[in-house]
């Protein structure tokens, strides 16, 4: 996966290391969701995939923050997201 989405990668390597989130990834083209985009991303070489990065970028819709300086349990909690509001910026990728 890693290889399939460098932008992804790349982005989530400026994450403090105990962060867990959950969420999808997406590709947008033409104003819509494309899911034939970002199926086409697997099972490619990393080359390849960095080209198709480069026309069509995925992006990480996060839906919950389920662990964040040590705090948080399986299925997220208001304190964490609460943590995640006080104390991290917004990662745009």
């Amino acid at each position: 996966m890693t290889a399939a989405f460098p932008e992804i990668t790349a982005a989530a390597g400026s994450l403090p290391a105990d962060v867990g989130l959950d969420g999808e990834v997406v590709v947008w083209a033409n104003d819509r969701l494309a899911f034939e985009r970002l199926q086409g991303r697997l099972n490619r070489t990393a080359a390849r995939a960095a080209r198709l990065a480069a026309r069509w970028p995925a992006h990480f819709v996060v839906f919950d923050l389920l662990h964040f300086w040590g705090r948080g349990r399986p299925g997220g909690s208001a304190l964490c997201r609460a943590t995640c509001c006080a104390g991290f910026a917004v990662l745009r990728v």
